[in-house]
């Protein structure tokens, strides 16, 4: 990142030497509105990946970076230069994560330069918030896609796959459906994520030396970096109330009843070690635990004591060990996935006593399935380490495939009506009850984990941001 300022610090300097500003009686060329393909380097981001640049007024346009980023967009002056290229000043300015301003070139006052002849841009910019990062960018590529490509919305002159037309990246997200909550810090990595309510919420990320949980009490704003409990990977994060947390790491459950801000490990688990093990909290007394082979337990006191579920095997005659696809609608009605450890396959058990008792459903499917939504007792998806997306009305006795995703790892799927998301290698979402899906990200991957809905409120998991999608605004 520090090569790559100083590379374009010295190219700005370059660009602006025996170089005036004029003043900008005339407005800037109009191909300089449009996306570009761009090299992008700052802390929480460096690749390849995409900004729009679109009008703000006679003499300003906005920046708008690819939501990968997690940078919020800003305004620039721009001005006409004696040598024909158009440079940009970029004043301080206060964005929804932080304060933009402009890295000026040396002995000029300017940031950023525009040149027309081959439609090249390069800027320097830092924004200061918890910590300060500096962001550079240049751009040898002008794509040829409209500012329709970022609204995510399929309008009549726009055709093709996803949004279409020219985008290379289908549609682009912009806060009106999606928006980063966090980016992360450095080499840091996302993993889990819960919410109370649209303000309160908890999320965890690990470095190789270092583990941190943050919190949010006003929606995403601001996070307060907290203590981890444990130098564990965090699988899930659960509230029962604003400062009750439950949370499933890689060496057992951790509870605090101050907001996360101390926690108690649980020493009364059936059995170590934990990694791997499936756990799932139905409420704040009733936990389910799949223990080894053929078998699960269940708790009535909050973990402090333990008992054998009934598992009905009636139909399979493979050793069946629990999995994490496991998802309770209600307090009693839940379903879960065994996996056969000699060939992988999956077979699904229903219970309709909050764990106590399980009973296989129908013949398994051969395929590694990561993820499991019900919306009722007979209407549910899966997804998996496959293509497709499979579909039950019947409550799970038969499947079939709504859609191909043309993404062969999934990691997520969740449901809200007719309004779908699901997040593997890359986030999709669909307005139809899953019969085509739209992705946002293109064909740039950022590697979802994990996917925690509250009804119309999603929250996805990548490795270097939290994200929140509104699915009301899903057309």
């Amino acid at each position: 990142m520090k090569h790559q300022a100083s590379l374009l610090l010295f190219i700005l300097t370059m660009l602006f030497s025996c170089s005036e500003k004029i003043d900008p009686s005339n407005n800037y060329p109009a191909e300089l509105i449009g996306s570009y393909e761009v090299t992008y380097g700052s802390k929480s981001f460096v690749g390849k990946t995409f900004i729009y640049i679109n009008s703000s007024s006679k003499d300003e346009i906005e920046i708008i970076p690819y939501i990968e980023t997690g940078h919020p967009s800003f305004k620039v002056k721009v001005a006409e230069l004696t040598n024909g290229n158009f440079g940009f000043t970029i004043d301080e300015q206060s964005t929804s994560l932080g304060k933009i301003e402009g890295i000026k070139s040396s002995g000029t006052e300017l940031s950023g330069v525009y040149n027309p002849t081959d439609k090249s841009l390069a800027y320097l910019i830092k924004l200061t918030n918890s910590s300060v990062d500096e962001i550079s960018v240049i751009s040898n590529t002008k794509t040829n896609s409209s500012i329709d490509c970022f609204d995510k919305i399929k309008n009549n002159n726009e055709t093709g796959v996803d949004c279409g037309g020219n985008c290379p990246y289908a549609c682009v997200s912009t806060e009106s459906v999606i928006s980063v909550l966090r980016g992360s810090l450095g080499s840091e990595q996302f993993w889990s994520v819960g919410f109370f309510d649209e303000n309160t919420g908890l999320a965890y990320a690990n470095e190789t030396v270092s583990s941190t949980l943050y919190k949010t009490n006003d929606a995403g704003k601001t996070w307060v970096p907290l203590k981890s409990p444990t130098t564990s990977i965090i699988r899930n994060i659960e509230f029962t109330s604003p400062q009750e947390i439950y949370i499933r790491a890689d060496d057992g459950i951790y509870f605090s009843d101050l907001g996360g801000f101390s926690w108690t490990k649980n020493n009364t688990l059936p059995f170590t070690p934990f990694s791997n093990r499936f756990f799932y909290k139905v409420t704040a007394q009733q936990w389910v635990i799949g223990a080894t082979y053929n078998e699960m337990r269940y708790s009535e006191d909050g973990g402090v004591t333990w008992k054998n579920s009934v598992l009905n095997k009636s139909g399979v005659t493979a050793d069946i060990f629990p999995s994490n696809v496991t998802q309770f609608i209600s307090e009693t009605l839940g379903y879960t996935f065994f996996r056969d450890g000699s060939n992988g396959k999956m077979y699904l058990f229903k219970s309709s006593d909050g764990g106590k008792s399980w009973s296989f459903i129908s013949q398994p499917l051969s395929k590694s399935i990561t993820a499991i939504f019900f919306l009722d007792e007979n209407n549910g998806f899966v997804v998996g380490e496959f293509n497709e997306l499979l579909k039950t009305q019947d409550g799970g006795k038969t499947w079939s495939i709504v859609t191909d995703l043309k993404s062969s790892s999934n990691s997520g799927v969740y449901f809200s009506g007719t309004t779908g998301i699901v997040v593997g290698d890359r986030l999709l979402y669909s307005s139809n009850n899953g019969s085509s899906w739209v992705t946002p990200d293109g064909q740039i991957q950022l590697g979802y984990r994990q996917i925690v809905g509250k009804g119309k409120t999603v929250y996805a998991v990548a490795q270097n941001s939290i994200i929140k999608i509104d699915l009301t605004k899903i057309k």
